[in-house]
């Protein structure tokens, strides 16, 4: 993770924050690792008030945890959770591409086919998951409906080494490339129904392949 670098001598709380909190996005910091106030204060090159805080805010966000016995480890997701959240991630995203196929531009439909031809083109674990978000991060901003997709977005953010790992699967990326393209293909058909029959599929499908590497 790379230091804070400030004009002020002692940066804002929520530079901090957002630092932490990408690091562990990017699974810089994988669930249950233990977070010391001391040891991201080094690491940023600051002091641990603003590291305090910022793990304060994170732990609100459910991001970290308390352990009465570790301190502040990265939030885990137990098998019955990880249940739950891909069954509403399935409903949710569901709900985003039929707003996206009702709002759908032939330009809008060209930006989802560039991402999944870079997607595609991606040979490195990073650049595959990143061009992945930013797919699904495009079809939230054609889907223009804020609630649902603030919703969804903390769902990914909670699932995310699941989904970067079943991203990367060798075996899962032409079967996952072949469902986007499907996906955008009704979106740009103004085919709402057909589109959220296929993300639902798509959710679970990912799912299975999830259930089955744990065995």
């Amino acid at each position: 993770m790379s230091r804070i670098v400030s004009k002020h001598s002692q940066p804002a709380c929520s530079n901090v924050y957002q630092t932490i909190r990408k690091a562990i996005l990017r699974g810089d910091y994988p669930p249950g690792k233990r977070l010391t106030e001391e040891k991201l204060a080094r690491e940023l090159g600051i002091s641990r008030t603003p590291v305090r805080e910022a793990l304060r805010k994170l732990e609100v966000e459910n991001m970290v945890n308390h352990n009465p016995n570790k301190g502040v480890v990265v939030a885990e997701v137990n098998s019955d959770q990880r249940d739950d959240l891909y069954e509403i991630r399935a409903l949710v995203e569901s709900l985003v591409v039929k707003r996206a196929a009702q709002n759908i531009t032939v330009e809008g439909a060209a930006r989802l086919n560039e991402l999944l031809d870079k997607e595609e083109a991606a040979s490195s674990p990073d650049e595959i998951y990143e061009f992945v978000n930013d797919f699904h991060l495009a079809l939230i901003e054609i889907a223009d409906c804020p609630e649902i997709s603030n919703l969804l977005i903390k769902i990914r953010e909670t699932l995310r080494l699941m989904i970067r790992t079943t991203a990367i699967k060798p075996e899962r990326r032409p079967v996952m490339q072949r469902e986007h393209r499907l996906i955008v293909e009704a979106i740009a058909n103004g085919d709402a129904q057909l589109a959220q029959s296929l993300t639902i599929s798509h959710v679970y499908g990912a799912k299975r392949v999830l259930e089955k590497s744990e065995h």
